[in-house]
């Protein structure tokens, strides 16, 4: 009888013992039971980019842009990281000639492999050979007709792509007289051929990832000597509403104020203007915000 009640004792024992195990393993608070699930984890939100920029120049110094964007219709269909165009996608084709006119039509896009066919208005075709992210060859065929300033326009091949892409864009405290600001300057022959002149409005797409918030962001054109004894500003984009951070994809309209002077380095400038600048900063030299994945393209041009 003894033995009996020895062993219910234990058995009970053991029952509350496993009970209290069981009541605190799902509660956190230090018990041994099984650990609770882990918290869902949202993926990361894939890019879907929705369009493409080729630019490519000639030996004469013309500059060809096409920019091919999807339609509305597959404009939420996901795309992988890089852009290709589809059939049925919107078109803008422009050519800058060397010296400064411009041409440019729309329409939609026929596709097959690496030739794009341009279905221009007045019910004309225009065929472009590309290549990541510039053209190779552009055919106009016979019954389509291009006329710049009274120049025809014919096939045009052996071109070479103006390079967009930096690695990095690094903005640099500097301090003026009118102000201060995060910023710093690529040369324009960088980015384009193309020369500005008085009134002439230039669209640049500026595309990369930020480390900081860029509150008063901007792009500006401006020239100066090669020694910097002499500066001129050409004229400056709007700023973005609400500043940028993170990834980020702005087009920057900029007028141009005035003729640059012969001889001048013309300089494209990105900055974050009327920002707080670092305690014991090196002027034009300390850097503040880094942009990786930098590409900025002119994305046309209008001229009166």
């Amino acid at each position: 009888m003894k033995n009996k009640k020895i062993l219910l004792a234990i058995l009970t024992t053991a029952l509350i013992i496993t009970l209290t195990f069981a009541s605190c393993g799902g509660g956190g608070g230090g018990g041994s039971g099984p650990s609770p699930s882990p918290a869902p984890v949202t993926p990361a939100t894939p890019t879907n980019p929705t369009s493409k920029i080729f630019e490519s120049s000639d030996k004469d110094g013309n500059i060809y842009i096409l920019e091919v964007t999807a339609s509305a219709s597959k404009a939420s269909v996901s795309r992988a990281t890089t852009y290709t165009p589809k059939d049925g996608d919107t078109f803008t084709f422009t050519i800058i000639t060397s010296s400064g006119k411009t041409w440019t039509d729309s329409g939609t896009v026929k596709t097959s492999g690496i030739t794009l066919t341009l279905k221009l208005s007045e019910s004309k075709t225009l065929t472009i050979t590309v290549s990541d992210n510039s053209m190779v060859k552009i055919e106009v065929p016979e019954g389509t007709t291009i006329t710049i300033d009274s120049t025809p326009i014919t096939t045009v091949d052996n071109l070479t792509a103006t390079p967009p892409v930096n690695p990095k864009f690094e903005l640099k405290a500097s301090k003026y007289d009118v102000g201060q600001s995060w910023e710093d300057s690529i040369p324009l022959k960088t980015v384009t051929k193309a020369i500005p002149k008085k009134d002439d409005k230039f669209r640049f797409r500026v595309r990369g990832t930020t480390d900081k918030t860029l509150v008063n962001f901007r792009a500006s054109l401006a020239t100066h000597t090669e020694d910097w004894s002499h500066y001129q500003w050409l004229g400056g984009a709007e700023y973005v509403k609400g500043g940028v951070s993170g990834t980020f994809d702005e087009t920057f309209e900029i007028t141009i104020g005035e003729d640059p002077k012969d001889g001048y380095i013309i300089n494209f400038t990105l900055a974050n203007n009327d920002v707080p600048l670092p305690a014991n900063y090196e002027n034009n030299k300390t850097v503040v915000a880094t942009i990786s994945n930098f590409e900025v393209r002119l994305v046309g041009i209008t001229r009166n």
